[in-house]
């Protein structure tokens, strides 16, 4: 449903994932999109598969390469303004952010949300993992049962 999907190096080096829509024959590929200021992601990562388009958010380069774009973008605290600013010019204007924990955190600060499900696992949990993002939000707008999972809406504004 997005032009975009994002997530950050950490998620990337942790967990593999692929971030296509899979059967890939029921939908169009999203854009993915990977913030990643020191390139520290290599290309033995799902995400250099050339399945969909993918771009690289840095502090290091610019330049394109088949599939994959490194936008470059000014090495300053606050990077997350400058990665909107530049994804806005090469024409993406919707972008699902994944994560991790970092990220969510930097889009939450900065207000650049409209929509957040939050969704919690019911059922067999895993032990260990990450804390989610820092968010109290008002009453949801939604929510619904999906599975063993709970899954709620929230709407910005």
């Amino acid at each position: 449903e997005e032009a975009a999907v994002m997530v950050g190096a950490q998620t990337v080096l942790t967990d593999d994932p692929r971030l296509t829509v899979r059967p890939a024959s029921e939908a169009k590929q999203s854009v993915r999109i990977i913030v990643d200021p020191i390139l520290r992601v290599g290309r033995q990562h799902h995400v250099f598969n050339g399945e969909a388009p993918l771009i690289i958010c840095n502090t290091l380069r610019d330049g394109v390469e088949g599939h994959i774009t490194w936008l470059q973008v000014p090495a300053v605290p606050d990077l997350l303004p400058s990665i909107l600013g530049r994804l806005y010019e090469t024409g993406i204007q919707s972008v699902l952010v994944e994560g991790g924990r970092f990220l969510l955190d930097a889009f939450l600060r900065l207000g650049a949300w409209d929509e957040i499900r939050r969704i919690t696992a019911t059922g067999k949990l895993l032990p260990g993992g990450y804390a989610g993002p820092s968010f109290d939000p008002a009453e949801p707008l939604q929510i619904r049962q999906v599975g063993s999972d709970i899954i709620e809406t929230f709407i910005h504004g």
